[in-house]
């Protein structure tokens, strides 16, 4: 984690790193850029984000929750919302999210997999993930089977909903 890696740089690089300092950062930056490898090296699956990535991660977020607030606020917004999401009468936005759900942050996927189970009440809906789901389901599992991602986190525990 930051904590390790700054107690690594050691103090002074820690400090100057918080203040934006420009040498220290490219110390800091180059630690992690190590630490990344050692673990890519080693068959582990390493990601670092920056500031603006988590965010944007925050604003997803938000925006899914707000949706899924909207969808169980009642019936015509649920529809309308199902609607959108599926695609009716133009492309899905289905097919890719279930493509990228097991790189998604945790907490924008559990923001997610709850909207989708609120929208599951629509049958048109339903169908649609459903199709997504089996279009999907063999790229899915071949990254899974490569080791990216958590299964239980996954999107793929909802199937037994349709």
């Amino acid at each position: 984690g930051t904590k390790e890696l700054l107690a690594e740089c050691g103090d002074v690089t820690a400090r100057l790193w918080r203040d934006g300092d420009g040498t220290s950062s490219t110390l800091v930056g180059a630690a992690m850029l190590n630490r990344a490898k050692i673990l890519t090296d080693h068959g582990l699956v390493c990601s670092i984000k920056t500031l603006t990535d988590l965010q944007n991660e925050q604003t997803a977020t938000a925006v899914i929750s707000l949706i899924g607030s909207l969808a169980r606020s009642c019936d015509p917004l649920c529809n309308q919302v199902s609607a959108g999401i599926s695609g009716a009468g133009i492309s899905s936005t289905l097919p890719p999210l279930l493509r990228s759900d097991l790189k998604l942050p945790q907490q924008f996927t559990s923001s997610w997999h709850s909207l989708l189970l609120t929208l599951l009440a629509v049958p048109d809906f339903k169908a649609a993930l459903a199709n997504a789901y089996c279009d999907t389901y063999r790229m899915v599992t071949a990254e899974y089977a490569r080791g990216i991602g958590r299964l239980e986190q996954s999107l793929f525990t909802l199937s037994v909903q349709f």
